[in-house]
């Protein structure tokens, strides 16, 4: 294998582009995409599927619409960085709590969360005219995060969006719009997303989210029915939103959680659609009558059931002998499967358990509730006052957050896909309720959920607490302090989280520099030739960068060997199918690299570009992947 030069990806969407080119090589040439060719191919499939009219088509469009979908493919510029002590638990745990702006954060997971997400909820600002919303900049996002996060009192993170700016809404769907595009693609192919939002923007959203997700894997436009409201013009304004979509609605099963059985009517009304047939019905098939009823003719009202053969008579509890009958049956194909005695399933995937005759002779169908279809108008699971008590329980303080979610109306939410060993992700975390409502299901029912949250450190004016990622944090630390006082249970849970925070890279040459100081630049310059590692960064939060850029996730196993006075940070993970080994020393020993091809084959290695002789590159690529910085 070739040795590579490790880079910085231009956008995170290059996998598209490499499918684009799998299916239509023909559009491509010295690497470039010829679009009339590509049209033409196209058009050679379906015709209908090229809009040729560029100025009036079916869509929602803004300005600055083009700038936000620069801002969803802009590769990631910084890194994340371990907090120790910041978290709780931190060696026994899967949760991650992320400090710093969503959209960068969302960029640097693409490569080792792509695919991996069940759940993702978010709770953004309305846009109600107060909301404050982020401020995304297009060149160097996270040396211009780091800045503000330095300065907050003078510029700030958020900006002010009142109605009177002449964009109102243009720039609310700037910056939902790339998170949104960026966030779908850490989604699991049966992964659900759920966003709140109220009447101000929810007609926006739900265009844009038809453009990102598909108008097809729109699940439900949930109404949240708050209880109790404010009056707002002509009406009393007592209700918000949850739209709710599917990645792929054709892989999601119906949600699971059912308890008990379900007993019912197994015919349809004979139609067309539906029309008659015989089946044959063994001796010994439940029939609840009294002993020696016998059924003639023709029974039942709109859903008749015609005898064909055989005497439809009762004793003991079951037929007496075999008998054949015509209806419409509803579900012939299960009823054949379940006579024939094999295991039988509906389409939801509810396990069938009998098939039999009530006293009338109406067949009916006794069924697992394996499955739950809630209905569209979520009631009694709390408001924005109920969960202000819950910060209040937890803090012994007023007006720590406002309008917080309540702890009822995530569980609910959760608890109908979130399972074991699966991650929900909230980019606008807020005061942590996403974590807190993971945390209890898993007390409830031993679970093994996990939390994903990002939240922006975002001044406060309170003084035990200077950002909102510290109220986060605090929340999640209480939560887990009041589950462990309340109930002695002896399970070991995964009850703490982890920190990490938005860094500027460690990686001298993916920094970028945009100034024309020359006396700056030679300095990079300098510096560039002299090491490729930034002089403050640790092995441990370089190792973390390239773990990133790998695709190997945070909870990877990481440990260090020390071979021949080499350190080797080795990474594993049980998603990535083969190991990463990575040295940072200026030189690699012969017996280091020995080592590493008997160990290490068919694994990933990368190296500082100086430290591998001609020999050991030759050596090393025939055996791993080598990659140098």
């Amino acid at each position: 294998m070739p040795i590579e030069e490790l880079k910085r990806p231009d956008r995170i969407d290059e996998d598209r582009i490499a499918k684009l080119k799998e299916l239509f090589p023909e559009a491509f040439g010295d690497g470039k995409l010829n679009i009339e060719i590509l049209k033409d191919e196209i058009e050679g499939l379906n015709v209908n599927l090229i809009e040729d009219n560029t100025e009036e088509y079916y869509g929602l469009q803004w300005v600055g619409k083009k700038e936000a979908r620069k801002l969803a493919l802009l590769p990631p510029q910084g890194t994340l960085k371990y907090k120790k002590g910041d978290g709780i638990n931190e060696s026994d745990t899967k949760n991650l709590f992320f400090e710093g702006d969503n959209l960068e954060i969302l960029r640097i997971l693409q490569k080792s969360y792509a695919n991996r997400i069940k759940v993702i909820y978010i709770d953004p600002p309305y846009n109600r005219g107060e909301d404050l919303i982020y401020k995304d900049d297009y060149k160097d996002p996270v040396e211009k995060y780091l800045q503000k996060t330095g300065q907050m009192d003078e510029e700030g993170l958020l900006t002010s969006n009142p109605k009177d700016s002449g964009r109102f809404h243009a720039n609310w769907l700037n910056m939902i719009y790339p998170r949104l595009k960026v966030a779908k693609n850490l989604l699991k192919e049966d992964g659900v997303i759920f966003v709140s939002i109220d009447h101000n923007e929810m007609a926006n959203l739900r265009r844009i989210m038809d453009e990102i997700f598909g108008e097809e894997n729109l699940l439900s436009e949930l109404i949240w029915d708050l209880g109790t409201g404010t009056q707002a013009g002509h009406f009393v304004r007592a209700h918000e939103y949850i739209l709710v979509y599917a990645k792929n609605k054709d892989k999601l099963p119906n949600f699971s959680g059912g308890e008990g059985t379900i007993e019912h009517s197994a015919l349809k009304k004979i139609s067309k659609k539906n029309p008659s047939s015989h089946f044959t019905f063994p001796k010994g098939t439940r029939f609840e009558a009294v002993d020696g009823t016998e059924l003639k003719g023709e029974w039942g009202g709109s859903e008749k059931t015609f005898l064909i053969s055989g005497r439809m008579i009762a004793e003991n509890g079951v037929l007496k002998e075999s008998v054949t009958l015509e209806a419409g049956w509803a579900m012939k194909g299960q009823m054949e499967q379940w006579f024939s005695g094999k295991e039988t399933f509906d389409s939801k995937g509810q396990k069938v358990l009998e098939f039999y005759f009530n006293s009338s002779g109406v067949l009916k169908y006794k069924k697992e509730r394996s499955v739950v279809n809630p209905p569209s108008i979520i009631k009694d699971v709390g408001s924005t006052k109920s969960g202000s008590q819950t910060l209040m329980d937890l803090f012994g303080e007023n007006d720590v957050f406002d309008f917080p979610k309540p702890i009822a109306l995530m569980k609910f939410l959760l608890r109908l896909i979130l399972k074991d060993n699966e991650y929900v992700l909230d980019f606008f975390a807020g005061s942590g309720t996403t974590a807190q409502a993971v945390l209890e299901l898993n007390r409830e029912d031993l679970g093994k959920r996990r939390f994903m949250l990002v939240q922006l450190p975002v001044k406060t004016n309170l003084e035990k607490y200077n950002t909102i990622a510290d109220i986060t944090k605090e929340r999640i630390k209480k939560s887990i302090e009041h589950l462990s006082r309340e109930d002695d249970q002896k399970v070991i849970l995964d009850e703490g989280f982890v920190v990490y925070e938005l860094d500027k890279t460690n990686i001298r040459k993916w920094e970028g520099y945009e100034g024309e100081n020359l006396n700056v630049l030679n300095q990079n310059l300098d510096l560039f030739t002299s090491t490729s590692i930034i002089e403050e960064a640790n092995d441990i939060d370089v190792v973390t960068e390239l773990m990133l850029s790998q695709g190997f996730p945070l909870d990877s196993s990481v440990k260090v060997i020390e071979k021949s006075s080499n350190s080797l940070w080795i990474a594993q993970h049980e998603d990535v199918p083969f190991p990463l080994v990575v040295c940072l020393d200026g030189k690699l020993q012969v017996e280091t690299g020995r080592f590493l091809n008997d160990e290490y084959g068919k694994g990933t290695f990368i190296c500082l570009d100086n430290a591998l002789s001609n020999e050991q590159k030759i050596l090393l690529s025939e055996s791993m992947n080598v990659k140098t910085i």
